[in-house]
């Protein structure tokens, strides 16, 4: 009995822990970005080093092109499903996101650990065709 007690406290304990990751700040890097066809190939890939700044409520995608591009908008329908923060599971939400000259576009990311690695894939309305792929490169937690 001792044993299914303490089995089920550390189960509580990797649930609660792992779904509190969604309720940090996070800061994501990354130097490429692939460009994935209908098929789920790499149709492209570009040298694009890029910042996401993420909340539980906020995200902003900066882009290093020349200029800076800043892409930002409100996070909805967050769904936190990490199995173990950063190394298995994701992280799901829509945005509608908005560049500094006022164009809008709604899109889905999702946050993915698999096989040791962190990728963002970001679907983008009226982009059906192709998503975008990040491999973070690094990532910092903050409160």
């Amino acid at each position: 009995m001792k044993k299914l007690l303490a089995t089920s406290g550390i189960l509580f304990l990797l649930a609660f822990s792992s779904q509190a990751q969604c309720e940090k700040s996070l800061t994501l890097t990354s130097a490429k970005t692939e460009f994935i066809d209908s098929e789920g190939k790499v149709a492209d890939v570009k040298d694009l080093p890029t910042t996401v700044e993420l909340t539980p409520r906020h995200i902003i995608v900066r882009l290093k092109q020349g200029d800076d591009d800043i892409i930002e908008g409100d996070v909805k329908n967050l769904k936190c499903n990490w199995k173990e923060a950063y190394k298995s599971g994701q992280v799901t939400f829509g945005s509608l996101l908005a560049k500094t000259n006022g164009e809008t576009r709604e899109a889905t990311f999702v946050l993915e650990a698999k096989d040791g690695k962190l990728f963002l894939t970001v679907a983008m309305e009226k982009m059906s065709d192709r998503k975008m792929r990040l491999q973070i490169d690094s990532y910092k937690e903050s409160r």
